[in-house]
């Protein structure tokens, strides 16, 4: 298996007019609580210290969760990577430089249910966006459901890991 020189970013930003904007003060202001993986490698990570958000090498993900919170509010965010998708991606983006560091970028604007995967490194003017038929997205909101990708097939459940 391969390894990747990434980290999680997380970017609560505002989806208008066909792209993302920063919050403005006046906007309710989301805040992240954690996020885990699970590795195609059969390694995962649900210690919760931040060090997802740091540099690190690992392999492709296979499945990522995501909680954070809008006033008082409760959302969890479920992606589910499909192994073939997520390889050409990373493949195509690393090319020969696996070591290169990379920022995989999770985007989200919950209040327009708008959610974005893209990797970014030094160099690229834009970051590269993940296609949605690459994974699957469950959300919920307050413990109920708020938001399912249209390609999501994953079985009952499959959120409790």
């Amino acid at each position: 298996m391969k390894q990747f020189t990434y980290h999680y970013v997380i970017q609560f930003k505002k989806w208008k007019n066909d792209k993302w904007e920063e919050f403005l003060n006046e906007d309710v202001i989301s805040e992240f609580d954690y996020i885990e993986e699970t590795l195609f490698d059969g390694t995962h990570d649900k210690l919760h210290d931040g060090g997802l958000l740091k540099y690190h090498q690992a392999g492709k993900p296979k499945k990522l969760a995501i909680k954070w919170n809008i006033g008082k509010s409760e959302y969890s965010a479920y992606f589910w990577f499909e192994d073939e998708g997520i390889r050409e991606v990373f493949d195509k983006f690393y090319g020969a430089h696996p070591d290169t560091k990379t920022d995989f970028i999770i985007r989200i604007d919950a209040e327009n249910r708008k959610y974005e995967l893209a990797l970014y490194r030094y160099g690229l003017k834009e970051p590269q966006v993940i296609l949605e038929d690459v994974y699957q997205l469950l959300v919920f909101k307050n413990k109920f459901e708020d938001y399912r990708s249209d390609n999501y097939n994953q079985e009952r459940g499959a959120w409790v890991w």
